[in-house]
């Protein structure tokens, strides 16, 4: 989490990842639970990971790269 609150501004700044980032979604189960997601959110990360990293290597964009790190990915 001290990773993510670090990109924050940025995260902010670029409108990043908003559906993720609001009440309820993958940053407050990930605050709540950490790296002990509950199986239907590691499936749910799991899938974003997977689909947008395969984009990412094709096309390094910082937007990209933002939206991992809000799913605790670090590319």
């Amino acid at each position: 989490m001290k990773i993510i609150q670090k990109y924050l501004p940025r995260i902010d700044a670029e409108n990043v990842s908003i559906v993720a980032r609001s009440k309820g979604q993958f940053l407050d189960q990930y605050e709540k639970y950490g790296t002990n997601l509950p199986q239907s959110w590691q499936i749910k990360r799991s899938n974003f990971i997977n689909r947008h990293l395969k984009q990412y290597k094709k096309n390094p964009t910082e937007r990209r790269k933002l939206a991992l790190i809000t799913w605790a990915y670090m590319p």
